[in-house]
């Protein structure tokens, strides 16, 4: 399809939605004089600035353990031994390292913080520069130091950044604006969520806050944009986004957020919400572990140099030396790597065994294994051959071997299949590139466990999700974008798409074009802070709202 001329489109499957721009300025910001864009050339050497520096802090975390070592190693003639400390000084050298990084990111973090405040700024500028060092840094730490997200860690290191985060707030792996977010007792923030996250367009740079309320969850992939609240006990669905003021207790699905039922759980606060200090002390404990992969990884490492040290030395030292060392580094790379991939599998079956259907709590030691486990993976296994091999026959070997069922000629192109026992893809599934087959959903810190099925020939589109419980049926195809909802059943020789899924007849392209003109015109300008004399369009959708609608808490993380 062509999008028209000045029309505003999303969701998925794509609607028309109004006029474009209704939520933007109604000038270039190039035709507004003091904003502070750069030029060309500042722009240049402040972003080249910027991953230059983001390329080094790896480098300086590193410095303190290696410096200590070094004052131990600095006079020992023999290599052996000097690999002998250096594998006792691993533990040591690894919680260094990664506190160092922290600590590091932090800094960097709180030091530009002054530079972002809400509104609307140019996409060249102190303020969009900013924003984007602060998600780099962000997305580099969810690589860098995955074991402490979805830990008892998580919020004081959110805390750290300056995220305000109350009593008992869960956070896996959320992305942010750190000191305009701000997280009320209780809530919950699922996989690659995204809160108080920028927006653009239009040559502009929107940024804005977000308060989550008291026991509100937001799903995988879900969106809390700029400018917007959720209130006490709200629930944003996977891969859905934060409708505009959304009521307390209120549920919503879907990129054009549409409210549905919830089912509230029956579960204990002593092993949910409320956890006793001996829940929280017994999590702690098995949490510690988490940093046993880091630790792993690092030996494997020292055993790789070591292999080609001693081949190295054990061939003249020489020319030669420097020939077999090259020869020998790509075998001694793949044992390394399959070595790598090999731990998580017998981790896995020593801490869980075989995942069955079923509920757990949150306070309880099946979820703290199972998410150690999955550390696990996503420490070695991933970085090491599985990122390489998705979509080939090595990588669903190693889904058999984690308990995956896998039939023949499967093309799989993800791994994020959270619990593999509960995994089945037929002969001929193609599952593309960024889908998540979820076999379990968290909220109300409960943990619903339930087998994702695809059976023959079925197909599911790039960044798809298909929860827990539902099977798509023989030959039908799943679009891309697409959400699979709960214990759904999606027929044979169909094709399907949207989000929620829904039929798809031949040559549809899932597109409707009535309009949604979202919440009343309020004759409220879309506010530019700072800046005065700029004429304003009228806000007439529900991307975002003045600072004085929003509650007291939001005013205050402005502040």
């Amino acid at each position: 399809m062509t999008v028209p001329d000045g029309e505003l489109w999303g969701g998925s499957p794509l609607e028309h939605l109004g006029v474009a721009g209704q939520t933007w300025p109604a000038v270039a910001p190039q035709e507004v004089p003091g904003l502070g864009a750069w030029g060309k050339f500042q722009a240049h050497l402040a972003y080249s600035g910027g991953v230059a520096l983001i390329s080094l802090l790896p480098l300086l975390a590193i410095i303190p353990g290696s410096v200590l070592a070094l004052v131990n190693i600095i006079f020992t003639e023999r290599y052996e031994e000097v690999f002998s400390f250096l594998a006792l000084w691993v533990p040591v050298f690894t919680v260094l390292t990664a506190a160092t990084w922290l600590l590091l990111v932090a800094g960097c973090i709180r030091f530009v913080a002054d530079m972002i405040t809400p509104g609307y700024f140019p996409h060249t500028g102190k303020v969009a520069w900013a924003t984007w060092f602060t998600e780099m840094l962000l997305q580099r730490t969810l690589i860098s130091t995955y074991p402490i997200y979805a830990s008892c860690v998580t919020p004081w290191f959110m805390r750290l950044l300056g995220v305000r985060v109350g009593r008992n707030v869960e956070i896996s792996t959320m992305e942010s604006i750190p000191h305009l977010t701000s997280l009320k007792d209780g809530s919950f923030l699922a996989d690659h969520s995204l809160v108080a996250s920028h927006r653009s367009g239009f040559g502009w740079l929107n940024v804005g806050t977000s308060v989550i309320g008291e026991r509100t969850f937001v799903g995988n992939s879900a969106i809390v944009g700029p400018d917007r609240d959720l209130p006490n006990d709200v629930l944003v669905a996977v891969l859905s986004s934060a409708p505009h003021r959304a009521p307390a207790g209120s549920s919503w699905l879907g990129r054009n957020a549409e409210p549905i039922a919830r089912a509230q759980a029956d579960a204990a606060d002593d092993v949910t919400f409320q956890p006793p200090h001996r829940l929280k002390a017994a999590r702690a404990f098995v949490e510690l572990f988490r940093v046993v992969p880091a630790m792993v990884s690092a030996w494997i490492d020292l055993l790789i140099v070591f292999t080609l040290t001693s081949i190295f030395m054990t061939h003249g030292q020489g020319l030669s030396g420097v020939l077999y060392t090259f020869l020998w580094s790509g075998p001694v790379l793949i044992v390394a790597s399959t070595l790598a991939c090999l731990v998580p599998v017998v981790v896995k079956w020593s801490l869980m065994g075989r995942f069955r259907a079923g509920e757990r709590p949150l306070f309880s030691s099946f979820v703290w294994r199972n998410e150690l486990a999955d550390v696990f993976a996503e420490s070695l296994a991933v970085p090491s051959l599985i990122r390489l091999s998705i979509g080939s026959p090595m990588f669903n070997m190693w889904t058999r071997l984690m308990g995956a069922k896998i039939g023949r000629s499967v093309w799989c192109e993800t791994w994020w299949l959270p619990e593999f026992d509960l995994v089945e893809l037929e002969d001929r599934v193609s599952v593309n590139r960024g889908t998540v087959l979820q076999t379990h959903l968290f909220h109300d810190r409960i943990m619903r466990l339930e087998p994702v099925t695809m059976k023959q020939g079925s197909t599911l589109g790039p960044n798809s999700f298909v929860l827990p419980g539902a099977t798509i049926e023989d030959r039908s195809t799943v679009g891309p974008g697409s959400l699979v909802m709960r214990q759904e059943t999606v027929p044979g020789d169909g094709n399907w798409g949207g989000n929620p899924i829904q039929h798809l007849e031949p040559g549809d392209q899932a597109i409707s074009c009535q309009v949604n003109p979202g919440p009343p015109v309020t004759g409220q300008p879309v506010p530019i802070y700072d800046v005065s004399n700029i004429r304003m369009a009228p806000w007439a959708g529900p991307a975002n709202t003045t600072l004085a609608a929003h509650s007291a808490d939001t005013q205050e993380a402005v502040k």
